[in-house]
């Protein structure tokens, strides 16, 4: 949606690991939260698999095709983009259809009426002429969905199937369901990632717990200390006081 109302071509997540505590204006809204430093549990956010349907298919120089032109919105809400690297003939197609009730941004708030009610549709892609001396090809298809009240089983980057195309056979059709972000590439090494099991989650601080900061070098913050408000630092003690 960025690309196709306004040319915006990159997004920042901030942060990658999200330590706000509960009741903090940003709590889990990083890649990954990690809130328990006592006990080393993390959790990662569905965003990490919705950012993969990028970096996983795409590099730094690809370039994206204009709204009208392998990029645009559906009929029934949601937006797709394509890029393409002219050099190595490999392209990405990104296709999204964001729920009503997640469509809002923070900043800036968007008016109600700005946001397009979104319907599952079945969208058929047919590749322009400029790409048939690309052929054949095979594309590869991944998929997610991240909205459990569209009524859809949660996926997370699932590799969904191979579809070849040939000079007589230059178009392919899917389903794109409320709460999907579907990734359709001629990248076929992408894999999605295993993480170490996160330790078991312990809410409730270690008490009792004291330190007297020795082992905490200066201009440092003490173990389990933050900084919500304010700045608190290790500093030695200064004679006479």
């Amino acid at each position: 949606a960025h690309f196709v109302l306004n040319n915006i071509t990159s997004s920042i997540m901030w942060n990658l690991v999200g330590s706000y505590f509960h009741g903090t204006m940003w709590y889990a809204s990083s890649l990954m939260t990690a809130v328990e430093p006592w006990s080393g549990h993390y959790d990662v956010a569905p965003v990490v698999w919705a950012t993969a349907h990028i970096t996983q298919f795409t590099q730094i120089g690809w370039k994206y095709l204009d709204v009208g032109s392998g990029s645009g919105q559906f009929s029934k809400g949601g937006y797709y983009v394509t890029m393409i690297d002219a050099d190595t003939r490999n392209f990405t197609l990104n296709a999204v259809k964001v729920a009503e009730n997640h469509a809002f941004c923070t900043r800036p708030a968007l008016p109600r009426e700005d946001v397009t009610p979104v319907e599952t549709e079945n969208i058929k892609f047919v590749l322009a002429d400029s790409f048939k001396e690309w052929l054949p090809m095979t594309l590869y298809v991944w998929r997610s969905n991240f909205d459990i009240a569209a009524g859809i089983s949660k996926t997370e980057f699932v590799k969904e199937r191979a579809i070849e195309l040939t000079a007589t056979s230059q178009s392919f059709e899917l389903e794109i369901n409320v709460g999907d972000v579907v990734t359709v590439s001629t990248i076929g090494n992408a894999k999605k990632g295993v993480t170490r099991k996160s330790p078991p989650s312990q809410p409730q601080f270690p008490l009792p717990y004291s330190s007297g900061f020795e082992q905490v070098a200066v201009a440092q913050e003490g173990e389990y200390w933050t900084d919500q408000i304010g700045i608190f630092e290790v500093h030695a003690e200064l004679p006479g006081t």
